[in-house]
């Protein structure tokens, strides 16, 4: 339905202020959609609807112009308004939506496109461009699958399928090592002038503990395709100008979207696209994308966590234990609807196992948050004593044998169950720190707790015995040797060797030996048997190169001419200093705080061949990057990327969070790459090369 006759309908519009044409538009930003331009002998009329969530607000500029496509010397100004206050925030009611006309000086009748300046030229996030005058919208939207499709199907389901059962993936034969997926699709309404000619995709393989960022292009039709390496089925983000969700992607499945850049307010909550989908014939990969939501809808998951979060207060572990209860019963109740629910629909059966995965993941997950909740507010902490010194409080703790108790038969399902991994990363994330698992992944590592002290061990017999210990501890809780056990102490011991250097060998190699064979003792999955073996490979390799005094530390090979070079021409002015590259964002705190804190050592190396390259992305609101930077007298080269750029560049370094930070040495080779902040010492080393 078109935006216009949307809000016609909800009686936002009378047919009085139905205007002369509802225009062809080529890109509008997230908080205003143009659906009406009015030419007249004395001025231009543009009908706008301003949308942000329910209380949020909205500022129009006396400022606003017009311009002609191709030519910003000559502008309209905005000259009036109605039912809109130029220059005041606007605070948006509980739709979300507030029309209005702007009111602009007459643009001559031979200028048939225009772009609408609301946030300045260097915003181009902010504005509307392609406004066609005296063109009417006539894109049509195609009809998508639904999960109503595969509900009401006449197909017969392609095995037969009665219940979820997590043996069946005791061998793990649903990750698949250089997996990929292909992705296709096309945007319905998509102009190049949209300022949206590239997107990513960031997997996550919780295996191995590996984030990826992909850049996918988009042609000048706004079609697009590229294949995305996935090892097993996973909920991956998508990023595309102003659309942020999640896809489902699995290893040999073709995922065909279809969608539009344009977004529109619902009941003041929710920003959704005009058009989002998936076109094509149905395969678990379109099953899964189709029926995740509804399947939590269906059971009312979505909310199920605010619905039930305890308060910070004496009785917030009575409260977790009486919401773990109704917990249970919602498990048993979904757990046992699920076979009913899933059985007839027409896809594989492996899909409909993911499809409880993720629905009996979603409830599991709350409790592993409470879990979080409660050792935040009630755990142990550090406090200053009267002298000023700083002391370890012990907490309190959950009893984690009555948490589980009510959960016994699910073991199998909620720790037994190497499918999980399929229900998102959070999942795995909390079973790395959860109260039930953190310390076997530290005995992993040959980490134990004496006198209120976390150490390591040395001795060998030491390290055995920490994690002999720590399976017994399991073993009371009843869960035992299960996968999750397994895989956290797979992946503390793997991050260990990993970040552990090549000097001091002669202490680091035998406690390695002794851990990663008393890990392998431990290990029923050959999955995680490769990931270790791999990650003790690759140090004995670090190991032997420092041996040989070849290097004494892994180096990096990015190759800075990908992605047209966009890196090479950032660094190319500055070759011959060494550069500390800091991509930084104006709504990331500590990205703020590293510049302010970095700011004596600029000065300190000023007359060094150093350089700090400030980058971030322009079409985020550059001047208020430019104002904060101003105020804060940031020295340093400050550099504005578009967002395409921006969007190449992570793809290149491999980054999706801020702040990231990278070092490249004079000739312009990138030699480091995850850096938080300058560490002067290596700076030091890196400068007198």
């Amino acid at each position: 339905m078109k935006l216009f006759a949307f809000l016609s309908l909800l009686g936002l519009f009378t047919v009085q202020s139905v205007c002369a044409i509802v225009p062809k538009v080529e890109y509008m930003p997230k908080c205003v959609i143009v659906n009406g331009v009015e030419r007249d002998d004395t001025c231009t009329r543009v009908s706008v609807v301003l949308q942000n969530y329910s209380k949020y607000w909205v500022r129009v500029p006396s400022t606003a112009f017009l311009h002609a496509v191709g030519d910003t010397t000559i502008r309209y100004r905005v000259k009036g308004s109605e039912d809109i206050t130029l220059d005041k925030k606007i605070r948006m009611p509980a739709s979300g939506l507030h029309p209005g006309t702007l009111v602009f000086e007459k643009v001559p009748d031979n200028v048939k496109v225009v772009d609408l300046v609301i946030d300045g030229l260097d915003n181009p996030k902010g504005n509307v461009r392609g406004i066609h005058l005296d063109e009417a919208d006539t894109t049509v939207y195609p009809r998508l699958l639904s999960a109503a499709d595969l509900f009401n199907s006449n197909e017969r389901p392609a095995e037969e399928w009665t219940d979820f059962d997590p043996s069946r993936y005791k061998d793990m034969s649903f990750y698949k090592k250089g997996g990929m997926t292909h992705l296709r699709g096309r945007i319905v309404d998509y102009s190049p002038r949209s300022n949206v000619n590239t997107f990513t995709i960031r997997t996550q393989d919780d295996i191995t503990n590996e984030q990826n960022n992909y850049v996918v292009s988009i042609n000048a039709d706004g079609t697009f395709a590229m294949d995305i390496p996935v090892s097993y089925a996973q909920s991956d983000y998508m990023s595309m100008g102003n659309i942020h969700r999640y896809i489902y992607l699995i290893p040999g499945d073709t995922l065909s979207i279809v969608t539009s850049l344009r977004q529109r307010m619902r009941s003041g909550s929710d920003f959704v696209q005009d058009c989002f989908g998936y076109e094509g014939d149905v395969d678990d990969g379109i099953a899964i994308n189709l029926l995740a939501d509804s399947i939590a809808s269906h059971y009312g998951l979505h909310d199920l966590y605010l619905n039930l979060k305890p308060e910070r207060s004496d009785s917030m572990a009575t409260q977790i234990y009486a919401a773990n209860e109704r917990l249970s019963v919602l498990f048993d109740s979904v757990a046992a609807d699920l076979p009913v629910l899933l059985r007839d629909l027409p896809v594989s059966g492996f899909a409909k196992d993911v499809l409880s995965c993720m629905a009996l993941g979603s409830i599991w997950r709350v409790v592993e948050e409470f879990d979080l909740d409660f050792r935040f507010a009630k755990g142990q902490r550090q406090e200053k004593d009267s002298l000023g010194r700083v002391v370890t409080l012990p907490g309190e703790k959950l009893d984690i044998a009555k948490i589980l108790s009510p959960h016994r038969k699910y073991m199998d399902v909620i720790y037994d169950n190497p499918l999980l991994l399929c229900n998102g990363m959070l999942l795995p994330n909390r079973w790395k720190s959860n109260s039930v698992f953190r310390q076997t992944s530290l005995a992993a590592q040959g980490v134990v707790r004496k006198n209120g002290v976390w150490s390591y061990l040395d001795s060998s017999n030491g390290g055995i015995l920490a994690l002999k210990s720590d399976i017994s501890r399991l073993d009371s809780l009843g869960v035992g040797n299960c996968f999750v056990a397994q895989f956290v102490r797979t992946l503390g011991l793997t991050q260990f060797i990993n970040q552990s250097t090549a000097d001091n060998v002669e202490i680091r190699l035998p406690r390695i030996n002794t851990l990663i064979a008393n890990l392998l003792k431990n290990i029923d999955y050959g999955v995680l048997d490769d990931v270790a073996l791999s990650a003790y490979g690759a140090y004995m390799k670090k190991v032997a190169k420092y041996e040989s005094q070849q290097a004494a530390s892994e180096e990096i090979s990015i190759d800075t001419s990908a992605y047209g070079g966009v890196l090479e021409k950032i660094i190319a002015p500055y070759k011959g200093n060494v550069l500390f590259l800091d991509f930084w964002g104006i709504g990331c705190g500590p990205c703020r705080a590293g510049m302010i804190d970095q700011k004596s050592l600029l000065e300190k190396y000023a007359d060094k061949p150093f350089k700090a390259l400030y980058i971030a992305n322009g079409d985020d609101d550059r001047a208020a990057h430019e104002k904060w930077m101003t105020k804060e007298n940031i020295k340093g080269e400050h550099i504005f990327v578009t967002d395409d750029d921006w969007n190449r560049l992570q793809g290149l370094l491999n980054f999706s969070g801020i702040p990231f930070g990278a070092y490249v040495d004079k000739s312009g080779k990138v030699i480091k790459t995850g850096v938080r902040h300058i560490n002067q010492r290596e700076l030091d080393r890196l400068i007198s090369e």
